[in-house]
């Protein structure tokens, strides 16, 4: 089958569709989720509370925090 650029475009907007349907999914699971950012906080803290670890412990801890949302 051949396709034409009426087809290209259809398939186009399918996606555009496809990820505004992510993207509101996304921001709906951020507003179900209170706690998220409050158990990240905790983590991160507990890796701060682990000195022998040193910078590892420290770059986990900023990981965790950019996790946040």
């Amino acid at each position: 089958m051949l396709f034409r650029s009426e087809d290209d475009e259809f398939a186009r907007i399918e996606r555009e569709q496809a990820m505004g349907w992510r993207k509101r999914h996304i921001e709906q699971t951020k507003e179900l989720d209170p706690y998220r950012n409050m158990v990240s906080e905790e983590v991160a803290l507990q890796f701060d509370m682990m000195p022998a670890l040193g910078d590892t412990a420290a770059s986990f801890a900023a990981f965790v925090r950019g996790m946040k949302r």
